[in-house]
């Protein structure tokens, strides 16, 4: 999809932040290219300013997803504990899609 789709859908599934997902809390709504090559740089540029959105600034031309951050507070220790938002609504989240 292509960013302004991907940012549309992050706001229309804010309800899901602070709910409990495989014991885990959805902690944050965030969009990430697609393309394999690019991730490894978003990642990179997320761990560093934790901030999706300056992360994504050079790969909002590209296919994007979105994802749900889970746990951010492991986010300090290196960790980043994500999963697709396509994988969150296979639950009773009630995930607009």
């Amino acid at each position: 999809m292509n960013f302004n789709s991907a940012k549309r859908l992050v706001e229309k599934n804010q309800h899901l932040i602070g709910l409990s997902y495989n014991d885990s809390i959805i902690d944050e709504l965030f969009i990430f290219p697609n393309n394999q090559v690019a991730f490894s740089d978003f990642i990179q540029r997320y761990q560093s300013s934790l901030d999706w959105e300056m992360a994504m600034l050079a790969h909002e031309n590209q296919d994007c997803r979105v994802g749900v951050l889970l746990d951010s507070h492991l986010t300090e220790g290196g960790n980043l504990l994500w999963v697709r938002l396509e994988e969150v609504a296979n639950t009773n989240l009630n995930v607009q899609l």
